[in-house]
């Protein structure tokens, strides 16, 4: 470690904020910004994604993170950022459907019934070029299933330090890189939370040098019986307690019945919106 060092940095008649003024020079050139995200009032409230920092977005399994991480990452790549996208539950070609989805804008590619595979051919001849520039953005899932010499299927471990690699590579190109979910990551050991610490703290470091931003999802701990109908908060989140300490920003996604709520947007004024999920 480094010995704590309380005085300001040394400098001339600005009283030793060069650093934080070459931010400023750095911010006007458009060259530090915090991510873009695809809703402006989330964007507002959250101040998620800014440069050099950990969010992370937290719900139920099945609950759409995966759709909205995506989502977030196409916005991205419509605003001409370089990311980079690690799935570990699904196949490549999975996020390569969601993908023409939302190209297309119909959901029709996610189907799978025999009598619409020829209108999805046709959707994949009309976006085949713009796919293929989403989809070299996303890494093949390595936790798919191997045959081994017996001829066995396993899943092949993910050892976390394989994923700070990934991630070190990624980040000197990629200004938003995604990872999902946590929860198939390797923390080997008796003692596993320490292997989370230490990835969090590592995986923080790479961003923050590199001034990239990480978007990690992560699943909930479950609460059982009357429990499951409290609010979600931060310490719903699954892991180690560092990842809620050390985490820039925590999105919590909700999905239920159809409601409408009443928004308060930052710059004023209340709108009422129809909605199934909530952040």
């Amino acid at each position: 470690g480094r010995p704590i060092d309380p005085t300001p940095a040394a400098g001339g008649p600005e009283g030793g904020t060069e650093a934080l003024r070459a931010e400023f020079e750095a911010e006007g050139r458009g060259e530090r910004t915090t991510v873009p995200l695809p809703w402006p009032f989330l964007q507002d409230a959250a101040r998620a994604l800014r440069p050099g920092t950990l969010t992370v977005l937290v719900g139920p399994s099945g609950h759409g993170k995966s759709l909205l991480s995506l989502q977030i990452a196409v916005h991205v790549h419509r605003e001409a950022w370089p990311w980079a996208y690690l799935p570990l539950e699904d196949r490549k070609a999975d996020f390569e459907r969601r993908l023409l989805a939302f190209l297309a804008g119909t959901w029709e590619p996610i189907a799978d019934s025999p009598e619409g595979a020829e209108g999805r051919k046709a959707l994949l001849d009309r976006y085949g070029d713009d796919l293929a520039d989403l989809a070299r953005h996303v890494s093949e899932n390595p936790r798919l299933p191997v045959l081994g010499p017996d001829g066995k299927a396993t899943a092949p471990a993910l050892p976390y330090g394989d994923v700070l690699r990934w991630v070190e590579r990624e980040a000197e190109t990629a200004r938003l890189i995604v990872i999902d979910p946590l929860a198939q990551i390797d923390f080997d050991g008796l003692h596993s939370w320490l292997g989370e610490k230490d990835f969090i703290r590592r995986l923080i470091a790479a961003v923050a040098h590199r001034q990239c931003s990480l978007l990690l999802n992560a699943h909930l701990v479950k609460r059982p019986g009357k429990a499951g109908t409290i609010p979600l908060t931060g310490e719903d989140l699954q892991g180690a307690a560092e990842i809620k300490r050390l985490a820039h920003t925590v999105l919590l996604l909700e999905q239920h019945p159809e409601r409408e709520s009443e928004i308060v947007p930052c710059v004023g004024g209340r709108i009422k919106k129809s909605h199934r999920f909530t952040v």
